[in-house]
């Protein structure tokens, strides 16, 4: 697990490697931030089968920024 920091917002990532049925692998990624005045955290899994860790950890970047992570009120 890593700790992103944008504008003083804390996103908690971690990735891990994933096999289907058929035993072909993906990469799939975790993350968690506070929402509004810290009452909440918000939690998502990105849902693609990533080829790579890189690609699965920018994935969760753009998912928790499309949900308003890292942007002031």
């Amino acid at each position: 697990m890593k700790t992103i920091l944008d504008n003083g917002a804390a996103l908690e990532l971690s990735v891990e490697q994933r096999r289907t049925d058929f035993g072909i692998a993906y990469w799939q990624a975790r993350y968690s931030f506070a929402t509004g005045a810290g009452s909440a955290r918000f939690h998502g899994i990105t849902v693609g089968f990533h080829p790579s860790e890189d690609a699965a950890e920018h994935a969760a970047l753009r998912e928790a920024r499309t949900q308003r992570w890292g942007r002031m009120p």
